[in-house]
């Protein structure tokens, strides 16, 4: 699986899915052989593209991760497929937390929804950062073109209404569809899906 532009080096998703990356963390050398540094398996905080397809969608979709270490103080405990948002906590934008008090700029410092629900505390993993995702921790009354935005609770959103005055915060994603079943389709806005 390789990249779609000159611009991004060609990157491999071990496990084949970028859903299940949950690479070792290593503190001390030897990094296990890897080309980066603590067991990265890639450039850390590097954007890669990925074509992701939905169980639930018909056409597939051209998608930004990135590959960060997922490094909370006090871990967060996920839900399988509800992605929730998780945070910068660093100024290379190489590191995430679940939660906003930990993030190096609050709520503003939203980097991207978590793919790997069950990722272990301190290890690398992938985070979309732009792009089309069926299944997002959605806000009580979501409907199509609301926005979501951080909350200071881990694992949840707050919503803006569609028309409704501009968030106070940057935007998660708007979503697509009406909320079901704890989830929103959605356009994740956090970064741009041009050029890394």
């Amino acid at each position: 699986m390789g990249s779609m532009s000159p611009l991004v080096p060609t990157y491999e998703v071990y496990t084949g899915n970028p859903f299940t990356v949950n690479d070792a963390y290593s503190a001390t050398p030897p990094y296990t052989g890897y080309p980066y540094p603590n067991g990265a398996r890639m450039q850390p905080g590097r954007a890669v593209y990925y074509t992701y397809q939905a169980s639930s969608a018909s056409t597939p979709y051209w998608v930004k991760l990135r590959y960060v270490r997922y490094n909370p103080t006090a871990s967060v405990t996920f839900t399988a497929n509800q992605l929730a948002p998780v945070y910068w906590i660093d100024i290379n934008f190489q590191s995430v937390s679940g939660t906003s008090s930990e993030g190096a700029f609050g709520l503003n410092g939203i980097a991207g929804a978590l793919l790997n629900t069950s990722v272990t505390a301190g290890n690398w993993c992938f985070i979309m950062v732009g792009g089309y995702c069926p299944n997002l921790i959605s806000a009580t009354s979501m409907a199509a073109g609301d926005l979501a935005y951080g909350n200071a609770t881990a694992k949840t959103v707050t919503r803006v209404a569609s028309g409704a005055a501009a968030p106070i915060q940057k935007v998660f994603y708007m979503a697509l569809a009406a909320i079901s079943s704890s989830v929103n389709a959605g356009l994740i806005m956090c970064e741009d899906v041009g050029p890394a």
